[in-house]
């Protein structure tokens, strides 16, 4: 009796530790399948976090359009109330974060009034009374050289372009000085007679430009200014 509880006391223990390996082997594979369950979990919630992060700056990017398009609806639907006068650096700066000038001229349909008058509805968006100026002139030989008709001869060339008033400039008598622009190029002019004073464009008078003032007139020659005038 004896010789037999021992022997069965073996298969006991023998039992046991399969028992404790089939245990062992199951708790390895819960381990595996809960360390899959937590990588599948953290890749969630990056998942999650990345999807946060894109809906954030969509609705950054959906503020910052509902701004742009409130301060055009202002600048095309109501007048300014109270504006501000820049300075000619100002001004400057302005230019160099605009893209007015990157578009490309199409004749007939995208010329030199639509280039200005799109600089200035968005200088309009910086409470800047920024005015479209329109000159007609010619060369020499042309139809309206030297014309003092006015009206009835206009010249050979027509152009539109842009005029601000500015706090300074080189006109010690005035205290606002107007800055040209040419809204295709970005280029920029004032006119300063012998006196030292600024000018405008007179009409029936000629002009040079001296190439880089990156204006049409660089470097074309002297021109008959035939009509000359501002709006906006």
């Amino acid at each position: 009796m004896r010789r037999i509880g021992k022997i069965g006391l073996v298969i006991v223990l023998v039992g046991l530790v399969g028992g404790l390996g089939s245990l062992m082997f199951i708790s390895g594979d819960i381990y595996r399948k809960l360390s899959s369950l937590k990588s599948e979990h953290n890749d969630l919630v990056q998942d999650y976090n990345d999807l946060l992060d894109d809906y954030n700056d969509l609705l950054d990017n959906y503020s910052n359009l509902f701004s742009d398009y409130d301060a055009l609806r202002t600048a095309f639907e109501e007048p300014l109330t109270s504006y501000v006068v820049p300075t000619i650096s100002q001004v400057q700066n302005w230019l160099a974060g605009d893209d007015t000038d990157s578009f490309a001229y199409v004749n007939d349909t995208w010329m030199c009034g639509d280039f200005s008058a799109m600089l200035m509805t968005r200088a309009k968006t910086m409470n800047w009374r920024m005015r479209i100026a329109l000159m007609f002139y010619s060369f020499n030989g042309e139809s309206g050289w030297m014309s003092t008709d006015g009206y009835d001869q206009y010249g050979e060339h027509g152009h539109a372009f842009n005029l601000i008033w500015c706090q300074d400039g080189n006109d010690a008598d005035s205290e606002l000085d107007v800055l040209y622009i040419e809204p295709q190029t970005d280029g920029e002019w004032w006119f300063i007679d012998g006196s030292g004073n600024v000018d405008t464009f007179n009409l029936y008078a000629l002009y040079t430009f001296l190439s880089g003032f990156d204006t049409i007139w660089d470097g074309q020659g002297t021109f008959w200014v035939n009509h000359y005038s501002y709006f906006g």
